[in-house]
């Protein structure tokens, strides 16, 4: 029977959030850490702090990886003396390739969770954020009610273990990251040209609103087929280049507007100028030359 009820490799501040959730739920929490001081920081009644990873692995009933990098991982699992098989939920962030890797290092009998959290450490057990799981369905379904309790929404994706590596490299990669950078970008065009802070930080909740609004009628209009009437494709386009010019006479230059630019004139080149921009989905050579 297993010591622990839930094992945490990694104590930075993840590791740190997940054990401290965990804790608070009443559940016997084990963790550890190469540099085992900060493990022992999060020591409590709850919470005992090993100092082999070996012994977190052979006592917890379920082991979290938050350790970063699939390799460190990977060296972790294959410097193991025991070859008992383990339930383990991996959310270090890698590539596809490398969760599928993951499962030839495991014991036999072993299995295994990929994840896609998309969560800062203080949102762990809040109502914000997501976290995505893939591979062993039976493994999701036994510990569905604690994976559920770490993030505001959950989903269960693939049997594919690659698939939260997918999750992760199309959402965090191709949209959050360069939402970030334009985002930035932005402030600084406008800092440079006397609109405040103030007004700019203002903008950020109308912005959200607006781009939900915008990417929800694009997926309604791939479900359904009709379009909601907004904005043509082309007169995006229009905008882009007006604006390109505007801030390019300020002396600014942003990658991303230039990027998005490319792309709409790909898709208009293509005829595509009267159709909503959800006619980009899909257009994959339109935006692959940015």
């Amino acid at each position: 029977m297993a010591k622990y009820d839930v094992g945490i490799l990694g104590a930075g501040r993840m590791g740190a959030a997940f054990v401290r959730h965990f804790a608070a739920q009443g559940l016997d929490v084990a963790v550890w850490n190469r540099s085992p001081d900060k493990a022992e920081a999060l020591v409590s009644s709850k919470v005992t702090a090993l100092s082999a990873a070996d012994e977190l692995l052979d006592q917890a009933d379920l082991v979290i990886n938050l350790v970063s990098g699939y390799e460190n991982l990977e060296k972790i699992l294959r410097g193991r003396q025991s070859q008992s098989p383990i339930d383990l939920l991996n959310l270090s962030t890698g590539t596809p390739g490398e969760a599928l890797a993951m499962l030839s290092a495991l014991p036999e009998g072993s299995r295994y969770l990929d994840g896609a959290n998309l969560n800062f450490p203080q949102d762990i057990g809040s109502e914000r954020g997501f976290i995505g799981f893939a591979g062993s369905a039976q493994l999701w379904h036994e510990h569905r009610e604690l994976f559920t309790s770490l993030s505001g929404d959950t989903a269960y994706l693939s049997d594919d273990a690659s698939s939260a590596n997918v999750l992760d490299a199309g959402y965090v990669g191709i949209f959050e990251i360069p939402s970030i950078v334009a985002f930035l970008e932005s402030a600084d065009y406008l800092a440079g040209n006397g609109i405040s802070d103030d007004v700019v930080q203002k903008l950020i909740d109308v912005q959200a609103r607006n781009l939900g609004g915008v990417l929800r009628e694009v997926f309604a209009e791939r479900s359904t087929g009709v379009s909601p009437g907004s904005a043509a494709l082309g007169t995006y386009g229009l905008a882009a280049q007006l604006y390109r010019e505007t801030v390019g006479k300020a002396g600014h230059f942003p990658k991303q507007l230039e990027a998005a630019r490319t792309a709409l004139d790909g898709a208009i080149a293509a005829g595509l100028g009267e159709s909503s921009i959800a006619a980009l989905v899909g257009r994959a050579d339109s935006v692959r030359n940015c």
